[in-house]
């Protein structure tokens, strides 16, 4: 009888590389690549085409990526479940940071958002071999590093305001005054205009059915089913 060598490892190792890509990532590819090449013939402009697909599945997500990634106006979905909104998430993060400065993961979090921006290797930096919270941290390499100065202020002058200003008050100061509407746009693109109003339209409106409690407004915030729907008219050039 002769035994199969026996391998030190449990499982085989991944030495070969395999194309994982999905259906819908593929068919994605194909739908993004079609209209690319009738943008490049100028047989059609952006603003000729709409998608329609059956569910807002993933499909719909990296529809938008590929449309994205080959420079090519795109509206993305035409509803947004607005709690599950990524500049929804960052804005919330904040609003968690003003009501707990001391969660570390939350402010690594925020610190990666655009209104921050620390890269990768800038957030390692921070959080290694740190001895104390991220948040006492940077207030310590604020003495040593303009960087983590301008980020220190920035958070302190935010924390002062937050026992003074209503939500509304707040967030409007923070996106207009500090002007950190700008990051979101210079990340997500001129969309992200939409959700931010809607963000503090909303804010706006929970101020005038209850008590103006930022803990309370975050939480409903969170938790709300609420769905964006696009306005066409401003999607007229892109792809919808």
């Amino acid at each position: 009888v002769i035994e199969p060598k026996k391998s030190e490892y449990k499982w085989d190792l991944p030495t070969e590389y395999k194309n994982l890509k999905t259906g819908r990532k593929i068919l994605a590819e194909l739908i993004a690549t079609k209209i690319a090449k009738l943008i490049e013939e100028r047989k059609a402009v952006p603003g000729d085409f709409m998608i329609l697909t059956r569910r807002r599945t993933e499909l719909v997500t990296y529809l938008v990526k590929e449309l994205k990634n080959r420079a090519i106006s795109v509206s993305g979905p035409d509803k947004i479940k607005f709690s599950k909104n990524i500049i929804v998430k960052d804005l919330i993060c904040l609003g968690n940071f003003l009501l707990l400065p001391e969660d570390d993961l939350n402010l690594a979090i925020l610190l990666k958002s655009p209104i921050i921006g620390l890269n990768e290797e800038e957030l390692l930096y921070l959080c290694h071999n740190r001895k104390n919270t991220i948040w006492n941290h940077i207030k310590l390499l604020a003495n040593e590093t303009s960087r983590y100065q301008i980020i220190k202020y920035f958070l302190e002058e935010i924390l002062n305001k937050t026992d003074f200003y209503s939500p509304y008050k707040l967030f409007f100061y923070i996106l207009e005054k500090l002007q950190i509407r700008k990051n979101f746009i210079a990340r997500f693109g001129e969309e992200a205009n939409e959700i931010l109003d809607e963000f503090l339209r909303l804010i706006n409106e929970y101020e005038s059915n209850h008590i103006a409690n930022l803990q309370e407004m975050l939480e409903w915030m969170a938790k709300s089913d609420l769905e964006v729907k696009k306005d066409p008219d401003n999607s007229k050039d892109k792809v919808k």
